[in-house]
């Protein structure tokens, strides 16, 4: 939009966010919450402009059948993870078990509603041919529904829903590695905390730095095809631990229970593990071999630390 090269103009706004990050969670969420507004607009404005042109071209067509609509959903989850952000920021709320958990709910009902809304908008303006092969889809369909001066102002709403994304993983990867760092997984230097802000500096500073070297890649698909498939290996490890202990060990309390249980085992924690396994398994060999290796990476930490952990119990 402003002419800038992509790499310095990713790097920038890495650590732009990054600074945020480390003033504080207050300043973090409150330029979070200006930017989904921004970005809501954005997309209801999509909407409104295209709603005359639904039911202009057809909704069903599937070039590559069935499972190209798989593999497109395997891609697109990436737009989903922040959901699973907003239970990373459970501490820094006020009775995170009755907010969060309804957060999540309401937070992904909206979202789904206005994706699928701009979805069908988007093609009924403009072939998904075009689509397919433009940098910027969302701008082409305003453009060719409203005009390009609309366009330009989706182009900088654009620029929010970015922004807005990379400050809220970078946020919630901060808190996981501090986190992480309470529990004696990662080396306890990433428990430091800036003084008065009470923000974990050294977290923040270390993912903020990996984020702007990965940003260099230069091919994102690829990067974020990687991230999807670590979470996915991440859910099903979820999904299979809830599934466990609701059978070994039911008088756990639970302030938060999902509902649908078929002889005790939940139904949407089954349906949530084959789901995840199904779209990982769609996704490119390089993107397989890359989240392989980030558990892989992520499980040998653990398993040493727990052995750590054991070896200084005895």
């Amino acid at each position: 939009l402003l002419g800038a090269p992509d790499r310095a103009a990713t790097a920038g706004l890495i650590l732009l966010s990054g600074a945020v990050v480390v003033t504080g969670v207050r300043e973090t969420v409150a330029l979070a919450v200006a930017m989904t507004l921004a970005e809501v607009a954005g997309l209801v404005f999509v909407i409104v402009v295209g709603l005359p042109d639904i039911g202009s071209s057809s909704l069903l067509d599937a070039p590559d059948g069935l499972l190209g609509i798989v593999a497109g959903a395997a891609l697109i989850f990436f737009a989903f993870e922040g959901f699973e952000q907003i239970a990373t920021l459970s501490e820094e709320t006020t009775n995170p078990t009755r907010t969060i958990p309804r957060a999540m709910l309401i937070s992904i009902a909206t979202a789904t509603a206005l994706y699928v809304l701009v979805a069908i908008v988007a093609l009924s303006v403009v072939p998904w041919e075009r689509l397919a092969g433009s940098d910027s889809p969302l701008a082409d369909v305003v453009a060719a529904a409203a005009g390009e001066r609309f366009a330009d102002g989706l182009s900088a709403v654009a620029l929010f829903a970015t922004g807005n994304t990379v400050l809220l993983l970078l946020a919630t990867a901060a808190r996981m590695t501090y986190g992480m760092a309470n529990r004696g997984l990662i080396p306890a230097v990433f428990r430091r905390v800036a003084p008065g802000r009470r923000t974990p500096w050294v977290a923040a500073a270390t993912v903020t730095a990996a984020a702007a070297m990965v940003s260099m890649f230069g091919d994102i698909g690829l990067v974020a095809q990687t991230a999807n498939f670590a979470v996915f290996g991440t859910f099903i490890a979820i999904n299979a631990t809830l599934i466990r202990l609701r059978l070994r060990r039911p008088e756990l309390p639970r302030p938060f229970r999902i509902g649908w249980a078929l002889r005790g085992v939940p139904v949407t924690a089954v349906v949530g593990g084959l789901g995840s396994a199904a779209l990982a398994l769609t996704m490119d060999g390089e993107a397989l071999l890359g989240g392989t290796l980030a558990l892989g990476a992520g499980l040998a930490v653990s398993i040493f630390a727990l052995c750590h952990e054991t070896i200084d119990a005895v």
